[in-house]
């Protein structure tokens, strides 16, 4: 029998809650409001404002919600975290694409082990997606990802991260970022360009720039 997506996203969310017994988390919330500026307004995303909040929700779910503002358009994801054992979490990701739920995936993250304690990384496998049809849930077999992120502190203030994933159903790049910045009184100006799909496994790069106010 085929399930609504609000019935899968709600139990993957209650799996998520019930994994293993742990103690009531506490409230904790903080984020960032960046606005990006590119180097060719005539692309598919041009320059636009961003929005990243970073949250803990009861039961040990991490959580992570951005949204881009393109003017007439929009586009949004939500992953939602459980540590299932030491380094790995299983991963909820509901993404938005003008409007509340597109598609939602569930797959597993890995933390990568023994970096410095001025780095991190992670890398994820997401190889189940569902869309909505007349209601119903289908299965996007072309859409298994495999996701990374990583960070790392350096001198002077300065700090470095990226992101990005590939389809490997598709055998081709998705979309990633990388940053690297610096902290100016109450605003990070950063060099922010974005990897963006070229029609293979390799992306392509496009020059921005950014300025990011933390909250």
């Amino acid at each position: 029998m085929k399930r609504t997506l609000k019935s899968l996203i709600t139990a993957g969310i209650i799996g998520l809650a019930t994994l293993t017994p742990t103690s009531k988390a506490e409230a904790d919330i903080s984020g960032n409001v960046k606005y990006i500026k590119t180097a060719d307004e005539g692309n598919s995303y041009g320059s636009y404002l961003e929005s990243n909040v970073f949250y803990e929700l009861p039961k040990g779910i991490n959580g992570y919600s951005f949204v881009d503002l393109y003017g007439n358009s929009y586009f949004g994801r939500t992953s939602l975290g459980r540590p299932i054992a030491k380094g790995v979490s299983e991963k909820l990701e509901l993404n938005q694409f003008n409007e509340p739920i597109s598609d939602a995936g569930l797959g597993v993250e890995f933390q990568i082990p023994m970096l410095p304690k001025n780095a991190s990384a992670t890398v994820s496998l997401m190889p189940f997606y569902v869309d909505k049809l007349d209601g119903n849930t289908i299965r996007i077999k072309d859409k298994v990802l495999m996701q990374y992120f990583g960070s790392l502190s350096l001198p002077k203030g300065f700090r470095i991260s990226g992101f990005g994933e590939w389809n490997i159903a598709k055998h081709e790049w998705g979309y990633g970022e990388f940053e690297l910045g610096k902290k100016f009184g109450s605003i990070r100006a950063s060099y922010n360009p974005s990897l963006i799909n070229d029609g293979g496994m390799t992306p392509k790069l496009e020059h921005r720039i950014a300025a990011t106010i933390d909250f």
